[in-house]
């Protein structure tokens, strides 16, 4: 029942939010779609999938050179093993040299470990950085990789290290 619960939360989450985000950030809002491996390094790593929406609040000019957006994000991500993350967070896209894009986020969530790995709470933190490279004006193609924790908010703390290629799609108007 849980599960279940958390699945259609999960997919509300996807489907509702993107529609806000895309509201809210009208000029530019990007469709993620990310796969890799989910916990490698650890025990057996498993097959992830993900889908993300990005929306953009605003544009800042950082002490070094180039610039820089704050970006909400939401999404979900599944593993072959049946577990899925729902998330909510904030990354920082830097862009330089024209075509490249560096990206720190961190992201708050709800996880359900399936017969994946045990995490050990539902609420699970991410950290993330992202190096993607443009492909024409619409489309970038980079990787990810990221750490899940609780946070020790449980006596059960594994985390899981995470990476993937990610592919963004811009659904917006371009810039």
């Amino acid at each position: 029942m849980h599960s279940r619960m958390l699945r259609w939360f999960l997919a509300g989450l996807v489907c509702g939010g993107g529609g806000l985000l895309a509201q809210a950030a009208p000029a530019r809002t990007d469709l993620v779609l990310e796969a890799g491996r989910f916990d490698f390094g650890h025990g057996t790593p498993t097959t992830l999938y993900g889908l993300e929406v990005r929306g953009q609040v605003g544009r800042t000019r950082p002490f070094w050179r180039g610039v820089a957006s704050w970006r909400p994000e939401l999404g979900a991500i599944a593993t072959a093993e049946n577990a899925l993350y729902g998330y909510a967070g904030l990354r920082l896209d830097y862009d330089f040299a024209r075509v490249w894009r560096l990206s720190p986020a961190f992201d708050v969530g709800a996880y359900s470990h399936g017969d994946d790995k045990v995490l050990g709470h539902t609420l699970e933190f991410r950290s993330s950085l992202e190096l993607a490279r443009a492909i024409g004006r619409r489309q970038q193609l980079g990787v990810t990789l990221y750490h899940m924790s609780n946070a020790s908010l449980s006596n059960v703390n594994p985390g899981a290290n995470s990476g993937a290629i990610v592919w963004a799609i811009r659904l917006g108007r371009l810039p």
